[in-house]
């Protein structure tokens, strides 16, 4: 993020980060269908899949910052956790540390 900032992490367009959730595989795995066919399927659905990747995100988050592992990581200071549904969407800050 430039400066660290979340704020304005996406200003102008600018995203600079990766997704926790590789879509690809998971929709493979749980659906046995590629990404555009399991979107076709799901349909209006899709929406409140990802609402519940945001809640699961989140705790599950908040419980690996606690792991000695993830301790060990370099990271920034603050260390910033976004989740946005979409990929052209502004991410919510889910967690500061």
């Amino acid at each position: 993020m430039p400066d660290n900032n979340f704020a304005t992490a996406f200003k102008d367009g600018c995203i600079m980060n990766n997704s926790a959730i590789d879509n690809d595989d998971f929709f493979k795995t749980y659906f046995d269908e590629d990404i555009d066919k399991s979107l076709e399927e799901i349909g209006d659905d899709y929406e409140q899949i990802i609402l519940a990747f945001y809640y699961i995100i989140k705790d599950i988050i908040k419980l690996v910052v606690q792991q000695e592992e993830f301790k060990k990581l370099p990271t920034k200071s603050p260390c910033h956790f976004g989740f946005a549904s979409f990929h052209d969407e502004i991410r919510t800050n889910i967690l500061t540390i």
